[in-house]
């Protein structure tokens, strides 16, 4: 008896070092085999799942280890994710069948480092397995009913949040669905705000100001607020609410962008935006303000639609476009030196003039107006270019 409780012990201690590993994969099968529980791409939520699986994963290898290592009440980790599946509108058997795809993807290491020889000296290992796999479906058996019971007191406490139903039918949007049941025209060009706090007032009064009409909710926490108005110009709406008093809380602005696609991709810009605002401390930033950000937080994707909204026209692929491009960028080398930038390139300094001008009319605006965007958004273009793949 006492010899398998060791080679159980062996085996648990093995998982912990490299939990990393097996919490990376089963973060990589719960996204392929279990897409319905990933109903929305709000970063707070990925991180919460990654959080709870990697303590469930620790607490299960505990119960290989250790027979009566198994919880009576919920960690931290496991709550928040089962809170945040009912705020976010994720079904609960969706929620599960995560924990039993863990108890698979754990058994399949064990499985794994003892038919790959790492336990030469295990004298009956059919025995020691089928230990290991009793004491993952004990857990499992324990843990389910407290994860079901977590999601359940949570969507009671949600019923009594106001304008929940609204809430629901946004999240449903921004995971992919048809846009039913909203009293907001989806064909619009759409600026989104993502702001701290119940900053829904706030945004009503700037659509009312604006004349638009506007979609504002609040998450379940009361931590952030979610916005749409139908607008052609982030600008516009975030001087608006600077000058309304929310230069102080945290918030991102993202678009415009059009229809359905753009409603979603609007808020995916906000959402970045509030993050590098709450890094800062405050303050209100527009998503085209953030492309370098952006890339830092590892969204290249989006980094690439914010050139292209800085670059406008001039981001074609076609000579002309590609010629410009050149011509500014080589201007910014040459610290805006005309003479200099024609030495570089070997044309007349009329020519450069020309470009210069020609640029500024594809932009919309004189390049003065947004130079260190520009800038920005010319060498990311050219890393994109022809630098390496995503």
């Amino acid at each position: 008896m006492a010899s398998a409780t060791q080679d159980l012990q062996a085996l648990a201690r093995h998982g912990r070092a490299r939990i990393g590993e097996i919490v990376d994969d089963l973060m990589e099968r719960q996204l392929r085999e279990v897409p319905e529980f990933f109903v929305t791409d709000d970063p707070a939520y990925v991180a919460a799942v990654r959080r709870s699986t990697h303590e469930n994963t620790e607490l299960m290898l505990d119960a290989v280890g250790r027979a009566g290592a198994l919880p009576h009440s919920l960690g931290f980790g496991p709550r928040l994710e089962a809170d945040l599946a009912a705020q976010h509108g994720a079904e609960v058997d969706a929620l599960l069948r995560t924990y039993r795809l863990g108890q698979q993807v754990i058994f399949e290491h064990v499985l794994d480092d003892v038919a790959g020889g790492g336990y030469d000296d295990l004298r009956r290992p059919a025995d020691v397995l089928r230990g290991a796999a009793h004491q993952l479906y004990r857990y499992i058996d324990r843990v389910s009913p407290l994860v079901a019971r977590e999601y359940a007191d949570e969507r009671d406490r949600l019923h009594g949040t106001p304008r929940l139903h609204l809430l629901r039918r946004v999240q449903a949007v921004l995971a992919g669905q048809p846009p039913l049941g909203l009293d907001y025209a989806m064909d619009a060009a759409h600026v989104a705000v993502v702001a701290s706090g119940d900053t829904c007032a706030a945004v009503g009064r700037v659509a009312d100001d604006m004349g638009a009409d506007h979609l504002a909710v609040l998450e379940p926490s009361g931590d952030r607020t979610w916005a749409w108005l139908p607008a052609d110009a982030a600008d516009e709406v975030a001087a608006r609410l600077r000058r309304d008093g929310l230069d102080g809380v945290h918030a991102g602005v993202g678009g415009p962008c059009v229809g359905v696609s753009g409603f979603r991709l609007a808020h995916r810009q906000a959402l970045v935006a509030w993050q590098v605002a709450d890094a800062r401390g405050g303050g209100i930033v527009a998503a085209r303000d953030a492309m370098v950000e952006a890339l830092a937080l590892g969204d290249q994707d989006l980094a690439r639609e914010l050139v292209r909204a800085e670059l406008g026209l001039l981001a074609g692929p076609d000579e002309r476009s590609v010629r410009l491009r050149t011509t500014l960028g080589a201007w910014f080398d040459a610290r805006e030196s005309v003479s200099a930038t024609a030495a570089a390139l070997e044309i007349a300094p009329r020519t450069v003039t020309y470009r210069l001008r020609r640029a500024e009319s594809l932009l919309g605006h004189a390049i003065a107006e947004r130079r260190a965007e520009i800038e920005t958004a010319l060498r990311l273009q050219r890393l994109f270019e022809h630098g390496p793949g995503r």
